[in-house]
């Protein structure tokens, strides 16, 4: 039933964004029994499962995690430690310390966002980069001078671009 409301508000969300005039074609449009393609477009769009549907990119970070526990215990517990820490704000307690983080980490054109977003996002960045580079993550997030001092992200991209090559 929850389902059912929560399409009605959309609906109405829609009847409120657009002119009456929009909304009367889009009505007109619909009751038109002789348009076979709007209603094979409807049937397949209806068919769709939008909702469910959860890219691995946009998979929570605590899925993935829960995917690695019982295959790698010490990069699972790294990775739950250091997520868990940022979400508490024991580490980078400010949005422009975990912004810093993500640049040093070699994260590219990192849109704003909520903290917990920027969190599992920096968590599936690091599901993909080696052990290594995940500890030394951690180590580089618990020291306070991540925009003062520049060796680390020099040590940072070598390690990143020997792995991408």
């Amino acid at each position: 039933m929850n389902s059912v409301r929560a399409l009605l508000l959309e609906a109405l969300l829609l009847r409120v964004k657009y002119t009456d005039s929009d909304f009367r074609t889009v009505c007109q449009a619909l009751s038109r029994p002789e348009d076979e393609s709007l209603k094979e477009f409807l049937t397949l769009v209806q068919a769709l499962p939008l909702s469910k549907a959860k890219s691995a990119t946009r998979q929570r970070a605590k899925d993935l995690l829960a995917s690695i526990q019982d295959s790698d215990p010490s990069r699972y517990n790294a990775l739950a430690r250091l997520r868990e820490r940022l979400l508490s704000r024991a580490l980078l307690p400010t949005a422009g310390e975990l912004r810093a983080f993500e640049r040093w980490l070699g994260m590219e054109d990192v849109p704003k966002r909520k903290r917990e977003q920027t969190v599992n996002a920096i968590i599936r960045f690091l599901m993909e980069v080696p052990t290594e580079v995940v500890q030394e993550a951690e180590r580089r997030a618990s020291s306070s001078s991540l925009s003062e001092d520049k060796s680390y992200a020099e040590l940072a991209d070598t390690i990143l671009r020997r792995n991408k090559e």
